[in-house]
């Protein structure tokens, strides 16, 4: 009469799995293949279905009926002419959804495909809304090489090399002057069960990309919002950044796309100078509501914080303001401490309301969790402090309480509300790993948390 779910960081927002399941079947991604296996009665639990999609399967959804199955895969481009030079600049990695209608389970029925350019970021599901992010780098319509202008027998010429390097440069120059912003926008291909032809159209207009006052590099980060209350799927809003790399963290009300700057610039795009050898890495922050009617993804602003974000989990939305927690120091790990900021919309930006700085010296993040105005750290370096943060008040976040234990978490589960369960490595008095460890914590009090059992 009950089934389990995927464990999500946030209720209401689905998150992709490699496993699903109805309580009559399971649908499971393995490698490249998407198996439907009965489940229910569990004596008779078999294989039903194997589907070998020969891409490597990132995750699948289950939703009404319908199992969305997101592949990664590359489409490489047509070599010709001499030394293999490049017809076309539209290859390399394509994220790709497969829609199956199991409405009868055992024998799974494609509908559609819909190709991107690009590589999958992440994705969540909300309702019948699927959100992809997909990471989209911009190029010009078929560069041309220095292999189209280098005579064969020229190879160890050096002066001919360079002829052929700058005859090469202009021409790529003299492409991009030409090409208009519709020329460097991606589309999309949809091919219907029923059709089989696949068609094309445009992912995104350039009114819908956005130039963030604070931005890490100059791929497109898209994010598509794609209707699935039918059996074909429809790409219903698109939205993008001009950021590199993003990871992603979803509520149901926003969506967060976070960059570091991985020893690049994150200043704003016009006029950078390169940074200094080793500077502090920073974190873009960049905000869609998707709290509107019909759920498209609106470009909100963006911020950056100092430091970098250890995972999604250091990051909530609670009540239109976002927390996250960062470790800052430099590259090379000097001078190690953690914050946490507070950023809400101001003015067309994120702008920080309040900030708490300072928290264990020399020790970065391992884990966060937040619920509601509650927020719990652990950071490592040879002990495991957990410390509790009260969140009543944005302005002024405060540690509540702090509790040293040996080892570390790398994932806190929310137990009610009361109670902590933490994943993560036991460790001697030198901080040397030993094993796995569970732990379970009293936090009714959050001034005093409390170590109840540990294995």
């Amino acid at each position: 009469t009950s089934y389990s779910e995927t464990n999500v960081q946030e209720r209401g927002v689905d998150e992709g799995d490699l496993v699903k399941t109805d309580g009559a079947y399971i649908y499971l991604a393995r490698g490249t293949h998407f198996f439907v296996l009965k489940a229910n009665p569990a004596v008779e639990t078999a294989l039903v279905s194997d589907t070998d999609l020969r891409e490597p399967i990132n995750e699948l959804y289950l939703a009404n009926n319908l199992v969305t199955v997101i592949t990664t895969s590359y489409s490489y481009p047509v070599m010709t002419g001499f030394a293999g030079s490049v017809a076309s600049s539209r290859s390399g990695p394509v994220t790709r959804l497969y829609t199956y209608d199991v409405s009868t389970a055992a024998t799974p029925t494609l509908t559609a495909s819909i190709d991107f350019p690009g590589t999958l970021r992440g994705s969540r599901r909300i309702n019948t809304d699927i959100y992809l992010i997909i990471n989209h780098t911009i190029d010009i319509p078929s560069p041309v090489s220095l292999w189209d202008y280098l005579n064969p027998g020229s190879f160890y010429d050096r002066d001919a090399y360079m002829r052929a390097r700058e005859q090469a440069l202009a021409e790529n120059l003299k492409r991009i002057e030409e090409a208009t912003l519709d020329d460097l926008l991606p589309a999309y291909t949809v091919t219907l069960s029923t059709a089989g032809t696949p068609s094309a159209s445009p992912a995104i207009s350039y009114d819908g990309i956005y130039i963030p006052e604070f931005g890490n590099g100059t791929d497109l980060s898209l994010v598509v919002r794609l209707d699935i209350a039918g059996p074909v799927p429809l790409i219903a809003a698109t939205s993008g950044v001009l950021s590199s790399w993003c990871s992603v963290y979803m509520s149901p009300e926003s969506l967060y796309l976070t960059s570091d700057n991985h020893w690049w610039w994150i200043e704003p795009m016009v006029g950078v100078d390169m940074p200094p050898a080793n500077a502090e890495p920073r974190t873009a922050v960049h905000k869609f509501s998707v709290a509107g009617p019909e759920g498209n993804p609106l470009y909100k602003g963006s911020a950056e914080v100092d430091g970098w974000v250890n995972d999604r989990f250091s990051m909530s939305d609670y009540q239109g303001q976002l927390r996250i927690g960062t470790t800052r120091g430099g590259w090379w790990g000097e001078g190690i401490s953690n914050q946490l900021a507070v950023l809400s919309e101001g003015d067309g930006k994120l702008v920080e309301v309040g900030k708490l700085t300072g928290l264990a010296q020399g020790e970065r993040i391992y884990s966060m969790r937040f619920d509601r105005d509650r927020g719990y750290m652990v950071t490592f370096r040879r002990t495991d402090p957990l410390f509790t943060l009260d969140l009543r008040d944005p302005a002024n976040p405060q540690v509540a309480g702090e509790l040293v234990v040996s080892g570390f978490s790398t994932y806190i589960h929310l137990l009610g509300t009361d109670r902590l369960l933490t994943i993560g490595r036991s460790a001697d008095d030198f901080g040397r790993v030993t094993g796995n460890k569970l732990q379970l914590f009293d936090v009714s009090n959050l001034a005093a948390p409390a170590l109840l059992e540990e294995l």
